[in-house]
């Protein structure tokens, strides 16, 4: 098995331990100690190893440390199939005597198993040395082989992760909540966050001295007050682990708390102040490619971009002047935030969830008024743009750009192009014609 870039092979079988293998020098990179290897299959983004075993176990190894991050029970005596469904949010098996069993999300949790009147599958070996066996679906059993047993399952499985792609649909609506409210909108905003991303949730803490300890990972943004100097300050970011607690030496700070599916990596700090640390630096690029913008990068999703990386939730510090109008795919894209920490006087946010039209230019003079909303930015606002939603910020407020899983390379996608021609083709001029931006309309973007 090679992994999506093709710089990586995996190499395993029912009687030894797991090797992988660096394509170019031939080095063995990992050897996963479990033996018994029955399938393996890479991640769509090539970070994880899903190995099915001969015991019906599925192990979960991270490529970039090379350790076991979950142990999962397929329910069936041997894992004959494994797939990851195309954007990496589900995981499917199949195997001797077992349901088609799905895990969702970034922690993998059990979504559900297929229940045996619908598509339960087994195999019963034959003693001979060619092997042999029945398939049972539903009532029925044939007398089949071995290697069509696979097949079937596979099949299943494949279907199976189409279902889960499929449904529930994922909303588009874009929520914004003043965190300094305290009103229903920050609760719809997390609600609506929760349910599109299992594992995931989300806190506001106000005035807070301390916090006690929690079971699971947390990213916390320092969002106030404003002209505190005394760390930890507006824009600093806190790791903090299960089982550990925090406390704020002096006076009381304002955080905005994102709870995580699965531990943080070993190797980041418990505290990132992208203004202070010397390893993060303006980096051009995203929504502010000015020369001289402010951009720092605080979690990333590839280590060339910067110094600490993770896969569950990216963030960079940034001033917006005029960015490129994008959105995310729904499929293989991010979720995004803002979070507001200045603004000066016309700094405001362009949305739209009607992308499919945009796209394929089928707006009619009476639907543009509508297709476009502007929203003023203010100091404390709290933007929730999830998948497959348009955006373009203006005006210059500093935000944290908080995404997740992270800043999947290649999902954004530009649409300055598809409006401008929208223009064109309804002879749209002046302050009716639809916003976009001059350069990033000169060609299609993906970035």
């Amino acid at each position: 098995m090679f992994s999506p870039n093709g710089k990586l092979l995996v190499v395993g079988n029912r009687n030894d331990v797991t090797h992988v293998f660096d394509v170019a020098s031939g080095d063995v990179v990992y050897v996963f100690d479990r033996p018994m290897t029955q399938q393996a299959v890479f991640s769509p983004d090539g970070t994880k190893l899903a190995i099915g075993y001969v015991d019906g176990k599925i192990g979960i190894w991270n490529m970039s440390t090379g350790e076991l991050e979950k142990l999962l029970d397929s329910e069936a005596k041997e894992v004959f199939t494994l797939a990851w469904s195309s954007d990496g949010r589900f995981v499917a098996s199949g195997g001797l005597a077992g349901p088609i069993v799905i895990w969702s999300g970034p922690h993998l949790t059990k979504l559900r198993a297929l229940a045996k009147c619908e598509h339960q599958v087994r195999s019963s070996r034959s003693r001979r040395a060619c092997g042999g066996g029945r398939l049972t679906v539903g009532r029925r059993a044939w007398p089949i082989s071995a290697m069509l047993v696979r097949r079937v399952l596979l099949s299943l499985v494949s279907c199976a992760l189409a279902a889960c792609a499929a449904s529930p649909p994922r909303s588009e609506r874009i929520h914004t909540a003043s965190l300094a409210a305290a009103d229903g909108r920050f609760v719809s905003l997390r609600e609506a966050f929760a349910a599109a991303n299992p594992g995931y949730d989300l806190a506001w803490h106000a005035g807070c001295c301390a916090l006690p300890a929690a079971t699971a990972d947390r990213v916390l943004f320092v969002q106030g007050p404003a002209g505190r100097g005394e760390a930890p300050t507006v824009g600093d970011v806190l790791l903090l682990r299960a089982g550990e607690t925090w406390q704020v030496t002096s006076g009381a700070v304002d955080l905005l708390a994102f709870t995580l599916p699965v531990p943080l990596p070993a190797d980041l700090p418990a505290v990132i102040r992208p203004d202070q640390d010397p390893r993060i630096t303006d980096k051009p690029g995203g929504c502010a490619d000015e020369d001289d913008a402010y951009r720092r990068i605080v979690l990333t999703w590839r280590p060339e971009v910067g110094p600490y990386v993770l896969h569950t939730l990216n963030a960079h510090r940034v001033r917006i002047r005029d960015s490129f109008t994008h959105y995310h795919p729904r499929e293989g894209g991010f979720d995004e935030f803002y979070l507001v920490q200045q603004a000066p006087p016309g700094a405001r946010l362009l949305t739209s969830t009607k992308v499919p039209a945009i796209e394929a230019h089928t707006v009619t003079r009476e639907q543009v008024q509508d297709l476009v909303q502007s929203q003023p930015l203010q100091v404390g606002d709290l933007v929730y743009m999830p998948r497959g939603t348009m955006h373009r910020g203006l005006g210059g407020a500093v935000v944290q750009v908080i995404s997740v899983p992270g800043f999947v390379p290649n999902t954004e996608i530009g649409l300055d192009h598809h409006l401008w021609a929208i223009n064109k083709q309804l002879g749209l001029e002046g302050g009716a014609a639809l916003p976009f931006q001059l350069v990033a309309a000169r060609t299609a973007i993906v970035k």
